[in-house]
């Protein structure tokens, strides 16, 4: 709310003063009214030019289209009469005589008499440029000439040049001072005194003319400085487009200041011909509209649209190109022309402005208020230009005045840009801190070193692993990292071949040499920080000492050998016992298979079925006890060879069968007979030998009801393969659920 309540309080004191200076405008220097002059004669009489103050020429001046008269024409008794009375400042173009309006072109001759009381004063004229060369006789007497008027083109030449002109009174003593100006016009579209001209005392005309200078010199130093200024803080922030806008927009109306009112330009430069110096101020204009229309784009990228600068480019550039290529009898005309084309733009301009605020873009209250003062000032130059009003050219103040809200916008973000460079100083400061503390407490030691080999900094953990009292000895000690860091330097050219590939090096093991030449082993990680044009410019990373869990590594290593060393030994005793087992086993079953073929007494009988029995199953627990070892070094292997389904089935051993008759156990199949293949290809053995584990489990824990029954399904089934299912379902006591993750491990 005070930022805001100052802005207005702002815009409301620079309207005072634009009001206060054009109320002041038909005023004289002490703020007097000033009389005009009346059927040609201005009666200062009782009017005190030393105490009142100058007076503006205005008013009724006699006329004389196409005639140059002098003074001594008018002091007969038969004077030319006036071809009219009119009023100046103003161009000849708009008088009417005989019904019909007077073109730009030609000569005339413009009188006036001054009625002043008698007195000792040395007096003077300030004369503005008239279109477009004059001379000025005062009481008879040439006083000053500008340019060269004539009765035709080839006979005139045209300049601007405002002047003081100071004469004395006693040219004539009795109070009267008669002043002709013989003016012509063959170059401009506008001919006649269209400017001011004021009389006086010649100190108050020249402390008039020294303040003109002064107020132009201050805007004038004022925009030029604005536009290094603007220029140099764009070349420091070169995102910032606005303010080089701004600052060709101070250049370019600082050339424009020296083209109007006083005409600076001329007198820094007399020899520059008329014509180019109309060019100049024609240009300004057409320079000026697109590139103050750049300049609020860059700063309301979405109010104001780019087809508009298009269209003001390109219609700029036409009127550049006739101003520059054609003379001022034609470029005069089509300012006009432009002017319609300027208040047509800044009417988009105040709309578009108003829409940012609407948006509550950043800057857009200063830029919509400085605006609208340089839209209410050029609208005055137009006016002006046109003899509308008469008034004076003030577009400058009303560009000082936009200049003023920019710079209060550019304070306003400095200021913003300074408090929030203090919160992230203040905010890096912690975070420093905070990165300091985890740098110097890391565990791990960190490190940054540039080309030559030299670090640059450590913390207290890299020293600590070097072997190092701090970092600073560290830094001091060490300047070659390649020689004095790795236990073998070429090993550092693979790291270094990564880096200037700029890639990144992650936890590489390297053997490194601390201070006192012991080694160790570390972890390195680091990377390769670039300039801007890809030169290195330094190397960071970090080190992990290793040394503790590269030696565990290597004892867990040397464990891992001896036990499979032992494994391997266990393996072979098993598979050398199993063979030497199942040789004489294999003598015993078969010995007690012929005996029983000789069908012996009952009582030897039982005891030869006993030890066949038996040795079938020690066999089968050798058998598995191989197997076991087997599928321990990986080496147990599964056959896949044709097979019938119903021979395997037929081949379930006899110890189990007798088992199921000491219990009166019944076997059953469960097998769907039409859709099981007989025919199949795997490993029947292992099939068997799984069958079997199974049924002797079931044969040894059935305890009420002894029915165990074997089951096979058919899960899936093409033409080609088949999935089955086998089970074995009983009424034992089972397997402690515990273990059932276990079983098939």
């Amino acid at each position: 709310m005070k930022f805001q309540f100052l802005t207005q309080k702002r815009i409301i004191i620079l309207l005072v003063l634009l009001l206060s200076f054009f109320a002041q405008n038909g005023l004289c220097s002490s703020g007097k009214k000033a009389p005009k002059a009346v059927d040609g004669v201005l009666d200062l009489r009782g009017w005190d030019l030393k105490r009142d103050g100058y007076v503006p020429l205005k008013g009724e001046w006699e006329f004389f289209w196409k005639e140059f008269y002098y003074s001594n024409d008018f002091a007969v008794s038969d004077a030319p009469e006036p071809t009219g009375v009119y009023e100046l400042p103003d161009k000849w173009n708009s008088y009417k005589v005989n019904g019909k309006q007077l073109p730009g072109h030609g000569y005339a001759t413009y009188r006036l008499v001054i009625l002043v009381d008698t007195q000792e004063e040395r007096l003077a004229f300030r004369i503005m440029n008239m279109s477009t060369a004059f001379n000025l006789y005062v009481n008879g007497k040439k006083l000053r000439q500008v340019g060269t008027p004539g009765k035709t083109a080839e006979s005139s030449e045209p300049s601007y040049y405002p002047f003081v002109a100071e004469f004395d009174q006693y040219l004539n003593k009795t109070g009267r001072i008669e002043v002709i100006i013989h003016m012509s016009n063959f170059f401009h579209r506008k001919g006649g005194a269209w400017k001011g001209m004021w009389f006086g005392t010649s100190e108050t005309i020249r402390r008039m003319k020294a303040k003109g200078f002064v107020v132009d010199l201050i805007i004038l130093v004022s925009f030029i400085n604005m536009g290094f200024y603007h220029i140099g803080l764009y070349f420091l922030r070169r995102k910032e487009k606005s303010l080089l806008y701004f600052g060709f927009l101070c250049f370019v109306f600082s050339l424009r200041i020296t083209t109007t009112n006083e005409y600076y330009l001329i007198k820094m430069f007399p020899g520059m011909p008329w014509e180019w110096l109309e060019r100049i101020e024609y240009l300004s204009p057409f320079v000026l509209l697109p590139l103050l229309y750049v300049y609020l784009q860059v700063l309301f990228p979405n109010e104001f649209k780019n087809r508009v600068l298009h269209i003001l480019v390109g219609i700029s550039s036409i009127f550049c190109a006739i101003t520059l290529f054609t003379f001022v009898n034609v470029f005069s005309h089509i300012i006009m022309i432009f002017y319609c084309i300027i208040m047509a733009t800044a009417t988009y301009g105040v709309y578009a402005l108003a829409l940012a605020m609407i948006n509550k873009r950043k800057g857009a209250v200063f830029v919509f208020a400085g605006f609208l003062v340089l839209f209410g000032t050029t609208l005055n130059d137009i006016l002006v230009s046109n003899e509308v009003i008469q008034t004076v050219y003030i577009a400058h103040w009303g560009l000082f005045a936009f200049m003023f809200f920019q710079a209060s916008l550019l304070s306003m973000q400095f200021t913003n840009a300074f408090a929030k460079v203090e919160l992230l100083s203040k905010n890096l400061g912690k975070a420093e801190k905070k990165y300091r503390g985890i740098f110097e407490n890391a565990v791990e030691g960190i490190f940054q070193f540039n080309a030559a080999g030299r670090f640059i900094s450590a913390n207290p953990a890299l020293a600590n692993i070097f072997g190092y009292d701090s970092p600073d000895d560290l830094i001091a000690s060490i300047t070659d990292v390649t020689t004095q860091c790795y236990a073998n330097p070429d090993i550092y050219s693979e790291v270094e071949a990564h880096l200037k590939g700029k890639e990144n090096v992650v936890a590489v093991e390297r053997e490194l040499k601390r201070k006192d030449g012991s080694i160790f082993w570390g972890t390195i990680s680091t990377r390769a920080v670039l300039k801007s044009n890809g030169d290195l410019l330094y190397h960071e990373g970090t080190l992990e000492d290793i040394t503790e869990r590269k030696n565990a590594t290597e004892a867990i290593k040397k464990a891992k050998e001896a036990a499979e060393v032992a494994s391997q030994a266990k393996s072979d005793f098993i598979a050398n016992m199993s063979h030497e087992l199942r040789t004489p086993m294999n003598g015993i079953i078969a010995s007690a298979e012929l005996a029983l073929g000789y069908e012996p007494p009952g009582k030897v009988k039982r005891i030869l079925e006993t030890m066949h029995g038996s040795s079938k199953s020690l066999l089968e627990v050798i058998n598995s006890i191989l197997d076991f070892s087997k599928s321990e070094d990986g080496k147990l292997e599964m056959e896949a060879v044709p097979f019938l389904l119903d021979e395997v089935l037929a081949k379930i051993t006899g110890s189990v069968v007798q088992k199921g008759v000491k219990k009166d156990i019944v076997f059953e199949f469960d097998i769907d007979a039409e859709q099981m293949p007989n025919a199949l290809l795997d490993d029947p053995y292992r099939l068997l030998e799984i069958l079997n584990h199974l049924l002797n489990n079931a044969a040894k824990f059935t305890e009420n009801k002894p029915e165990v029954i074997i089951g096979i399904k058919v899960i899936d089934k093409s033409s080609e393969k088949a999935k089955l299912e086998f089970y074995i379902r009983d009424n034992g006591i089972g397997i402690d659920p515990e273990f059932h993750e276990r079983i098939f491990e």
